[in-house]
């Protein structure tokens, strides 16, 4: 049963992937530079549960479990910029749409996509208009 979640998680994230090129989401990936010694402001936890309580879902699938809060720009290459809410969205970290890997990093977390807003209302977008009779 493990094996096949896992199957399916993957290719629902490849579809993910697959849907984004196919509607053209042509955003290239920003090789963040990191900086090993920025840490967290103590501000932080708070700062993310009240960017939760203001947008509990996903951009993408709308879901309300497993959610990440993303820096759009990552923390990594801006910490200054780690407690502003205009840098952060709210994106799945499920299984079934990992769109914080998927679109928030572009598969690889060592990315990261400056285009991740429009990026999300694309996709969800298309996501809405595929349920549509």
């Amino acid at each position: 049963m493990a094996t096949l979640k896992n199957t399916a998680a993957s290719t629902v994230a490849g579809v993910l992937i697959g849907v984004a090129s196919m509607v053209g989401i042509t955003s290239m990936p920003d090789q963040a530079a990191r900086d090993h010694t920025a840490t967290r402001s103590p501000r932080w936890p708070k700062v993310r549960k009240n960017h939760l309580a203001k947008h509990p879902q996903c951009e993408v699938c709308g879901k309300e479990d497993d959610i990440e809060v993303h820096h759009v720009e990552p923390f990594s290459k801006r910490p200054d910029l780690e407690l502003e809410p205009s840098n952060m969205i709210t994106l799945c970290g499920s299984r079934s749409c990992k769109s914080h890997l998927t679109i928030g990093h572009l598969g690889d977390y060592k990315r990261s996509n400056k285009h991740v807003r429009k990026d999300a209302a694309m996709l969800k977008s298309r996501r809405e208009e595929s349920r549509e009779p």
